[in-house]
């Protein structure tokens, strides 16, 4: 159903979910042949106005990243979405 994670391959067997750095865990699920499915969803830092608008020259970064200090700009917060 979904995409396999580069670097993290099927295993055999009933698995805990893992920390993948840039994926955050959503769920597991159990399949009708008995196999455990854990699903992550890539995680992607971008940088915004007030408005929602991209802050030109500053684009999307893969992973959680750390604020950055934005030249004009005054740090407001962090939203997971």
């Amino acid at each position: 159903e979904g995409n396999d994670i580069p670097g993290y391959p099927s295993e055999d067997g009933e698995q805990p979910k893992k920390d993948i750095p840039g994926y955050r865990f959503v769920e597991t699920k159990k399949l009708p042949n008995g196999d455990t499915e854990h699903v992550y969803e890539k995680v992607k830092t971008s940088h915004k106005d007030k408005e929602g608008n991209d802050i030109p020259g500053y684009p999307s970064e893969d992973g959680e990243q750390p604020k950055k200090d934005i030249p004009g700009y005054r740090f407001v917060e962090t939203k997971k979405l």
